[in-house]
């Protein structure tokens, strides 16, 4: 993460979406980064991490508890176990370990699918899984995202790549 913002233009203003809720260890060398390219950075602060998006979306509606959170200690492990347990077994599993489940971005509905999926959503995933939840500000930054044809010093490839190097 520290490379990627070192490598933006000194005084960008950029959106982050990170996983608040394991930044910890590395929030000073992340802020010191910002700080010496003069970046205005907007950090979505709602977002927690990708399994409390996953966990409070249209898919599950699962509202996080104080006994979750207790129970495993830190926030992000609550949301991995529970996710765990939510789509154990089912079609849509989801393993922070393995590539992400199409199930979690494909345009489809697998309710008319036959092995009869109890989460489909129809339509452009992405927006129903986060229509009237309190990410669907994320669906703003997607279409800012998709109407820029590149990002400071590169192609949007280029920056995802880097990214996940980091």
């Amino acid at each position: 993460m520290s490379k990627f913002i070192l490598d933006l233009p000194i005084g960008l203003e950029v959106n982050m979406v990170i996983d608040l809720f394991g930044m910890g260890y590395y929030a000073s060398s992340i802020f010191e980064c910002i700080a010496l390219r003069n970046i205005n950075v907007h950090f979505a602060e709602q977002y927690g991490s990708f399994e409390y998006l996953l966990l409070r979306s249209n898919l599950f509606r699962y509202v996080l508890s104080e006994d979750d959170i207790l129970s495993s200690g830190s926030k992000e492990i609550a949301c991995e176990k529970i996710l765990d347990r939510l789509t154990k077994g089912k079609y849509y599993k989801y393993d922070k370990t393995s590539n992400l489940n199409f199930c979690y971005y494909k345009d489809c509905c697998a309710k008319s699918r036959k092995d009869k999926c109890d989460r489909g959503l129809s339509g452009d995933k992405i927006k129903a899984m986060l229509i009237n939840t309190e990410f669907e500000y994320l669906l703003n930054l997607r279409l800012e995202h998709d109407n820029e044809p590149q990002t400071a010093g590169g192609t949007k490839e280029e920056h995802i790549a880097k990214c996940q190097d980091n």
